[in-house]
């Protein structure tokens, strides 16, 4: 937090790139010297004066608040979860500095309309997608120098440019992912991930598909943060006081929910039986689609457990971003590895729940705004 704020302090916005982490023997130079003592007096006047205002305008632009009453419609408020937001800041450096820039340099002035989900679209796309984010980073603070230039419209240019360069992975839309990850009419035992790469098998066809899916997917079918978003309004109601942050509260305490399969690994983790679905049912039942996050105190000591065992009612459904309708598929144990219509359904459902995911933050966030879709460019 010291280097991120010693960074923020020293942004200026006549430079191309924020600054980088400076070493201890950097800021050792700053507090002694004579000569640095103008970088010295805005580093400790930024700390006292305006640090804790920039991260509390970071978490307000960021923050998902639970509706007590939600709308009749039933969509719930975009916004992270604490634990997002502490992800970022740790996993993200590059990523939390942009925002806290972007707050200090809009100090006092009013956000533009729809900033909070712009700026929720913009961390989590940065945070999840980029191939090197200090370079998406720079390119996004240099097209938003000053309050003037920090608009939606130079921020989804610097974003369009940055994947175009290939520092961020290509974002989808969900039809777009909903068509490129289709499951064989036939011969399902013999799909993979890799298959919708391959395509017809021509060399400059697997090049471009490679360059626009492969990344993508690697990140968005196996990213637990997604997973956490879909299912943000359980988790705020379940855990309100809890935020990784607050070391004092959950030092003992890594988080106080497990990730659940809801198909159990133990119908399709290392069985050596040679059924013929084993491998495709494995390769859909460790994705985000077969997963849920629920508390530990609630999650059952019995690892063969069935969904129709463990999920009970509407309330239990929808906590686990889980319809009614779904939950046959999740429940077929050792058939699902042996019996096609059985491994189908399960893949088939498991597909449908990760779509939703995706879809979910998509749409939510506001994700076209930033990112038009790749095949209108």
């Amino acid at each position: 937090m010291v280097s991120l704020a010693v960074r923020a302090a020293l942004a200026k916005d006549a430079t191309q790139n924020l600054p980088g982490t400076p070493t201890v023997s950097t800021l050792r130079k700053i507090a002694k010297s004579e000569k640095e003592k103008e970088q010295k007096a805005l580093i400790q006047t930024f700390i006292k004066d305006d640090l804790f205002r920039v991260c509390e305008r970071v978490r307000q632009w960021l923050l998902f608040i639970h509706d007590a009453n939600p709308s009749k419609s039933g969509a719930k408020p975009s916004g992270l979860l604490p634990v997002h937001i502490t992800s970022i800041a740790i996993d993200s450096r590059e990523v939390y500095l942009l925002l806290l820039h972007f707050a200090k340099r809009m100090n006092g002035n009013k956000e533009p309309d729809g900033w909070n989900k712009t700026m929720q679209a913009l961390a989590t796309i940065l945070h999840w997608f980029s191939v090197d984010k200090t370079k998406v980073v720079n390119r996004v603070y240099a097209s938003c120098r000053d309050e003037q230039n920090m608009t939606t419209g130079n921020i989804r240019a610097a974003i369009m440019e940055a994947i175009s360069k290939g520092e961020l992975y290509p974002i989808h839309t969900p039809e777009a992912v909903k068509m490129f990850v289709q499951l064989p009419a036939a011969d399902l035992k013999n799909w993979s991930w890799w298959l919708p790469i391959l395509g017809d098998g021509k060399e400059d066809g697997i090049i471009k598909r490679r360059k626009e899916w492969e990344g993508f997917l690697n990140v968005f079918r196996s990213n637990r943060e997604l997973l956490l978003y879909a299912q943000r309004d359980f988790l705020s109601w379940r855990f309100s006081d809890y935020d990784p942050a607050r070391k004092d509260l959950w030092e003992a305490h890594n988080r106080p929910w497990d990730f659940d399969h809801i198909l159990a690994s133990y119908y399709f983790y290392n069985r050596k039986d040679g059924s013929d679905f084993r491998i495709v049912c494995g390769q859909w039942g460790n994705t985000i689609g077969n997963l849920r996050a629920w508390p530990f105190e609630d999650n059952r000591s019995d690892k063969d457990d069935t969904a129709d065992a463990k999920i009970k009612g509407d309330k239990d459904h929808e906590n686990s971003f889980l319809t009614p309708g779904e939950k046959d598929a999740f429940s077929g144990g050792d058939k699902t590895r042996g019996d096609e219509a059985t491994a189908r359904a399960f893949a088939d459902n498991c597909r449908g729940r990760l779509l939703r995911i995706y879809r979910e933050w998509y749409e939510s966030v506001g994700i076209a705004e930033l990112v038009p879709p790749c095949e209108n460019n």
